[in-house]
């Protein structure tokens, strides 16, 4: 059964009333990070960019799609019959077990996946200081006695770029990290950044420019502490919880623990944070950003064309749309899949190709207009500057940072994790730990969902985190 509460207790974060309540909460806040002033626009010009952006991304997306169901069919043509994969990749001494009817169904609705196997997912809608509304979820064994769940530590799993929470879950029980987490005993939750699948905020209108006026320096202004600070509201025994990320949520996560911004400090992160897992980390760029031409015609867009092309609010919503109608057919996981293979060359050979529908059930999001011109195209983002934002010859990190664990795919081509191993190695000599794992056979989705993710991430996770303990103990 779901579980949602809404009443968020005694906690330190509570529901803005209004735009003078924030400011007068954040007075002492850090400023480094340049989280997007208020914006006006006139009626006129709302109007134009809903109907230009409504347009432009039509025919964008069309093409894309076009071009990813062409290379898809030719791919399938040119492989013939010769060169079909099994179901999965799994290894030998790894048996497939057959798909419950209950579990091939496509349901938009993640507790479904947690009920079928006995376990419940409680909702916690909560509120970060800016107004955003986010959904927090915790796995619950309904089963457990009370002290024994009090027993188990925290470990917050956050995702990526036009991802949710799903992510950690569509490999069903044998195969997805939060899963595995939960039997070796600990208090898994997963986050889910603003916006989502239903974009709630305590003030704004989602017809109001200024609700998708953000980026993701305010998802690691906002977003990250307001979750860790509820997980740990909400288990009084532990005091810090080990956060797991994966690409944008990493990115996320080292904005907000990065000495200069001082946000880990205003907040307390660093004394709230247990460890601080890697998947995929996206800090510098990889090739595959300098090579694809849908990436290089966002980068080339000037911001005022930007705006008239992708619009003011949340970034193409017709792929939300997309999602409403087809979402439970077999349809959309089709389509979603042909397009990710095309945009960044990621393939599903080392997933169970019974799920690859499922898994993208729970994707895209909404997100800003402004969160993608960060990403692709703006001056001062993460395409063209990344190396500033995270300076390669910069000291980083200091003795208080918790410690860090990096898991780099090495053919994933859309960030570049060498870079970032060679920067750690280098200079940030002052972690109390750190530490890396090469998979060489892995690309940047394959850390979620390969079939020996649990060999390959999962098990070293739990080593580490024991080995952690260890060193707390003595």
């Amino acid at each position: 059964m779901t579980i949602e509460e809404e009443d968020l207790g005694d906690l330190s974060y509570t529901i803005p009333s209004s735009p003078d309540d924030i400011s007068a909460r954040l007075e002492n806040d850090v400023r480094y990070l340049q989280v997007p002033d208020k914006v006006h626009y006139s009626p006129l010009q709302i109007t134009i960019y809903r109907i230009t952006s409504a347009i432009s991304s039509f025919i964008f997306l069309s093409i894309l799609m076009s071009l990813a169901i062409l290379r898809s069919s030719i791919k399938k043509l040119t492989r013939g019959s010769t060169n079909k994969n099994s179901p999965n990749m799994r290894s030998p001494h790894k048996p497939v077990a057959p798909l419950s009817k209950a579990e091939k169904k496509l349901v938009p609705r993640l507790e479904y996946y947690f009920e079928i196997h006995g376990l419940n997912l409680l909702v916690y809608k909560i509120t970060t200081d800016d107004g955003f509304i986010l959904t927090l979820q915790r796995v619950i064994d309904p089963h457990e006695p009370e002290e024994i769940t009090k027993k188990r530590k925290p470990v917050l799993l956050l995702h990526g770029l036009l991802q949710s929470s799903g992510a950690y879950a569509t490999s069903g029980p044998d195969n997805s990290l939060s899963f595995f987490l939960h039997r070796q005993g600990y208090d898994v939750w997963l986050g889910n950044n603003r916006c989502g699948f239903e974009p709630q905020h305590a003030y704004l209108d989602e017809s109001d420019p200024n609700m998708w006026n953000w980026n993701i320096y305010n998802m690691a202004r906002y977003d990250l502490p307001v979750m860790i600070d509820q997980i740990i509201s909400r288990t009084h025994k532990h005091n810090k919880v080990t956060l797991i990320a994966h690409s944008q949520g990493t990115t996320q996560t080292f904005l907000t623990l990065l000495a200069k911004n001082a946000i880990a400090y205003n907040h307390n992160l660093n004394d709230k944070l247990r460890c601080f897992i890697a998947l995929s980390p996206a800090v510098f760029g990889g090739e595959l950003l300098r090579t694809k031409n849908f990436i290089k015609f966002m980068n080339m867009l000037p911001k005022s064309m930007f705006n008239y092309v992708f619009g003011i609010h949340s970034f193409m919503p017709i792929m939300m749309h997309m999602r409403t109608v087809l979402v439970r057919t077999r349809v959309f996981g089709f389509l979603s899949y042909s397009m990710f293979n095309f945009l960044f060359d990621w393939d599903d050979s080392l997933w169970d190709k019974r799920l690859r529908t499922r898994h993208f059930v729970f994707s895209p999001v909404y997100i800003s207009s402004r969160l993608m011109l960060w990403w692709l195209n703006n001056e001062d983002g993460f395409i063209k500057n990344s190396t500033t934002i995270f300076n390669f010859k910069e000291k980083w990190f200091d003795t208080h940072t918790p410690p860090i664990y990096l898991f780099v795919p090495g053919k994933d081509k859309l960030v570049d994790g060498e870079m970032l191993i060679d920067h750690f190695d280098r200079y940030e000599t002052d972690l109390t730990e750190f530490r890396y794992k090469r998979i060489e056979h892995y690309s940047h989705l394959d850390v979620l969902w390969a079939t020996d993710v649990i060999e390959t991430i999962g098990q070293p996770i739990v080593e580490f985190l024991k080995e952690l303990d260890e060193i707390d103990m003595n």
